[in-house]
C-alpha cells in the first residue's frame, strides 16, 4: 500500500507542477480573463502606442505615422507566455521610437525626465523575460526532485518563482500606469490573474504530501464504513449512488473537453474531397427549435423554413491547407451572410486552422449551392457585404503579425469567374494547378479600430465594427464612404466631439440613462484617438458606440439593427433609430426600441427587400457537440 500511495502522490504531485506552468498559456485565461481588461496584457502593441502618444505629447512632434512600421513585429500579447514572447521586440520598439525622437528634437534628452519613466518599465520588461524561463527551469527541477524523492521536497521551488514573477508583474503594471495614466488609481491589480495563479496552483505543493495522505484516510474511512456499517441493500444503494457521481464528473469533464476544447482544434479525417450540400437537421427539428423561441406568434415558422438557405459545408467543405494542397475541410465554420444581386454569400473560417477561409456562393433563386470560393490565408472572415453600385464584396480581414483591422475588397465578377480546379494526384492527395486562392481587389488597413469583426454596406457607406466579450465595455461602428469608382475614401471623423459632447451634456440632464464616470472617460479618450493627426490613414466619416457582444449590423430604412451574442447564452436582436435626433451615437440595450431573443450563436445579419437574413455560427464541427440549440441554415425573416 506504500508503494502504490507514493506513486499516486508523486503523480499527482507532478500533474499539479504541469497544471501551473500550463495556466501560463492557458487558452481560458486568455479568453475569459485577461482579454476582458485594457492593461499591459491587453497587446504588445498598445504599450509602443503609448509610448509614441506620450512623447507626441511632450515634444509636439507627429510620430503617429511611425506606428505601423514599429508594430510589423508585434503579435497581440495576452497571457504571461506571449508577454514573454513580444517582451524583446517591444523593448527594441520602444528603444526605437526614443532614438528617433531625440534626433527629431536634436537633443540628447527627453522633456520631462520621460526616459527615465520609460526606462524603469523597460527594465521591469526585462526583469520578468528573465524571471519567466527562470520559472520554467525551476518546474523542471521540481518535477525531477518529486521522480527521485516523491513529493517530500518541503522546499516548493516552483511556488517560489512564480512570487518572484507575480511580483515583476504588478511592478510592470505600477510602473506603466505611473506612466501613461498618471495616476495609480487606474491599476486594477484585483482584476490581474496572474498573483492568483501563483498561489492557487503553486501552495499546494507545500503541503502535497499532508494532502494526499488525509485524501487517503478519508477514502480508507468511507470503504471502511461501507464495508462494516452497511449490509445487502443499503450497501449496493450507496455504492450505486458513489458510482453514478463519479460517472458523472469524468462525464461531464470528457463532454467539456470535447465539446469545447477537442472540436475547435481539431478536425475530422475524411477521404472524399467535396463540399457537402446536406443539411444536419431536418425541417421538423429546426420547426421545433423555432417553436421554443416563440417564432410562432410572430412569424409563419414553415415560410421561414422555406425561405431559408441551407448552410453548404459544415460536413466537408474544399479548399487549400496549409501544405497548399486541395483537402477537405471539416470544421469549416460560418460568419457572415449577404445578397449579392442573384447570389446568397456566406463567408466561413476554419476552426482549426488548417485551411483557408472560403466564401460559398448559393442561388438566390434557387437556394442550390453554386462554388465554393477560397480566400487568401486564414481570415476570421467575421463580415461579408455587397456594395450594388459598384458590384464589389467587402470582407473582413486582419493581420495577425502586426495586430491591424482589414477591410478588403473582390469585385462580384471574379467571384463569378474564379473556379477551383484540381489535379490528381493520389487516391487522398490533391494539389491545385490554374485554379488560386481569389486576390483582392482592394485591401485596407484600418487603424481607427482593433479589429474588423462585422461590416454592412449601404447608400454609399460601409459600416466597419469590432466584436468584444464583455458586454459592459464599449466598442465602436465606424462609418467609411465610398468613392465614385467603388474605393473607400480617406475621411475625418470631425463631429465626433461634437457628437459625444451633445451626449454627455444630455446624459447630465438626465436625458438618458445614468452613466459612470469611467464610462465618460472612455468615450472622451476615445473621441481624442479618433480626433488625432491620423490624416495619412483611412478615418470613418462617422462613429457610433455600442456596448460589447455586438456580431452583425445592418441598417433598414431608418432602422439600425444589432445582433448580440456570446457563447451558449441566446442571442438578441436588437433595433435602435438611426434617422434625425433620434439616431444616438451611443446604442446600448437599454436603449434598443425592440429586442428579440433569438437562438445562441447568432452571427452577421444582413437585409434585402424587406427580409432579414440570420448567420448562425452553431452548425460548425466546433460547436456541434454542444448542448445548446443548433441552427445549420440562413434563416430569412420578413421584416
Amino acid at each position: 500500500m506504500k508503494i502504490i500511495r507514493r506513486i499516486i502522490t508523486t503523480i499527482i504531485a507532478i500533474l499539479f507542477v504541469l497544471f501551473s506552468i500550463n495556466l501560463l498559456k492557458s487558452d481560458y485565461i486568455k479568453s475569459n480573463v485577461l482579454s476582458r481588461y485594457q492593461g499591459v496584457f491587453s497587446t504588445s502593441s498598445v504599450m509602443v502606442d503609448d509610448v509614441i502618444v506620450k512623447l507626441s505629447n511632450i515634444t509636439n512632434i507627429n510620430l503617429t505615422s511611425i506606428r505601423s512600421s514599429l508594430n510589423d513585429t508585434l503579435d497581440g500579447a495576452i497571457g504571461p507566455e506571449e508577454l514573454y514572447n513580444t517582451s524583446s521586440e517591444i523593448s527594441k520598439g520602444i528603444n526605437g521610437i526614443i532614438t528617433l525622437t531625440k534626433q527629431l528634437t536634436g537633443s540628447e534628452t527627453l522633456p520631462n525626465n520621460a526616459e527615465s519613466g520609460i526606462d524603469k518599465v523597460l527594465n521591469a520588461l526585462l526583469i520578468y523575460r528573465y524571471l519567466y524561463l527562470i520559472v520554467l527551469v525551476l518546474a523542471g527541477l521540481q518535477i525531477v526532485i518529486y521522480i527521485i524523492k516523491g513529493p517530500e521536497c518541503k522546499i516548493p521551488l516552483l511556488f517560489i518563482a512564480q512570487l518572484l514573477m507575480s511580483g515583476t508583474f504588478v511592478v510592470i503594471y505600477i510602473l506603466y500606469f505611473k506612466l501613461f495614466k498618471e495616476s495609480v488609481m487606474d491599476l486594477g491589480i484585483v482584476l490581474t490573474p496572474y498573483p492568483y495563479i501563483a498561489l492557487i496552483t503553486a501552495l499546494p505543493f507545500t503541503y502535497i504530501k499532508r494532502f494526499i495522505t488525509y485524501l487517503f484516510k478519508i477514502v480508507l474511512m468511507i470503504v471502511h464504513h461501507l464495508k462494516n456499517k452497511l449490509t445487502g441493500k443499503k450497501r449496493i444503494l450507496v455504492l450505486g449512488i458513489i458510482s453514478i457521481i463519479v460517472l458523472l464528473f469524468f462525464d461531464y469533464h470528457f463532454y467539456y473537453y470535447n465539446a469545447y476544447i477537442f472540436r475547435k482544434s481539431h478536425e475530422r479525417d475524411i477521404s472524399t474531397i467535396k463540399t457537402s450540400t446536406s443539411a444536419i437537421y431536418s425541417d421538423k427539428q429546426i420547426k421545433e427549435l423555432l417553436n421554443n423561441y416563440n417564432f410562432g406568434k410572430n412569424y409563419d415558422i414553415d415560410k421561414i423554413i422555406k425561405d431559408s438557405y441551407i448552410i453548404p459545408g459544415l460536413y466537408s467543405t474544399r479548399s487549400i491547407n496549409s501544405k497548399k494542397k486541395l483537402s477537405s475541410c471539416t470544421s469549416m465554420t460560418p460568419q457572415g451572410v449577404c445578397i449579392a444581386k442573384d447570389y446568397l454569400l456566406i463567408s466561413a473560417y476554419c476552426s482549426a486552422k488548417e485551411h483557408n477561409s472560403v466564401i460559398y456562393v448559393i442561388d438566390k433563386n434557387t437556394h442550390k449551392f453554386i462554388k465554393e470560393v477560397v480566400l487568401p490565408g486564414k481570415p476570421h472572415v467575421g463580415g461579408i457585404t455587397f456594395d450594388n453600385i459598384h458590384n464589389n464584396v467587402w470582407i473582413c480581414g486582419y493581420d495577425g503579425n502586426t495586430s491591424t483591422a482589414f477591410v478588403n475588397c473582390i469585385t462580384l465578377r471574379d467571384i463569378k469567374n474564379y473556379s477551383l480546379d484540381e489535379s490528381h494526384k493520389s487516391d487522398k492527395t490533391y494539389s491545385y494547378s490554374g485554379a488560386k486562392p481569389l486576390g483582392y481587389t482592394y485591401s485596407y488597413p484600418v487603424y481607427s479600430i482593433n479589429r474588423a469583426s462585422f461590416l454592412d454596406y449601404n447608400d454609399g457607406i460601409l459600416y466597419v465594427g469590432n466584436f468584444v466579450s464583455n458586454l459592459e465595455e464599449f466598442t465602436t461602428i465606424q462609418a467609411f464612404e465610398i468613392d465614385s469608382n467603388g474605393a473607400l475614401k480617406e475621411g475625418f471623423a470631425s463631429n465626433i466631439r461634437d457628437q459625444i459632447d451633445n451626449y454627455l451634456d444630455d446624459v447630465d440632464n438626465d436625458r438618458y440613462e445614468t452613466v459612470s464616470k469611467k464610462t465618460k472617460k472612455t468615450l472622451n479618450e476615445a473621441a481624442d484617438y479618433l480626433l488625432s493627426d491620423n490624416s495619412s490613414f483611412l478615418m470613418p466619416c462617422n462613429v457610433d458606440f455600442i456596448n460589447g457582444g455586438a456580431q452583425g449590423f445592418t441598417i433598414e430604412n431608418d432602422v439600425a439593427i444589432i445582433s448580440q451574442s456570446g457563447g451558449p447564452s441566446d442571442s438578441k436582436l436588437m433595433e435602435f433609430s438611426n434617422s434625425g435626433k433620434n439616431n444616438d451615437i451611443i446604442k446600448t440595450t437599454k436603449k434598443a426600441k425592440k429586442t428579440y431573443i433569438l437562438p445562441p450563436m447568432l452571427e452577421q445579419i444582413s437585409t434585402d427587400e424587406g427580409k432579414l437574413y440570420l448567420c448562425f455560427e452553431s452548425g460548425s464541427y466546433a460547436y456541434r457537440g454542444r448542448l445548446n440549440p443548433i441552427v445549420d441554415r440562413i434563416l430569412v425573416i420578413d421584416y
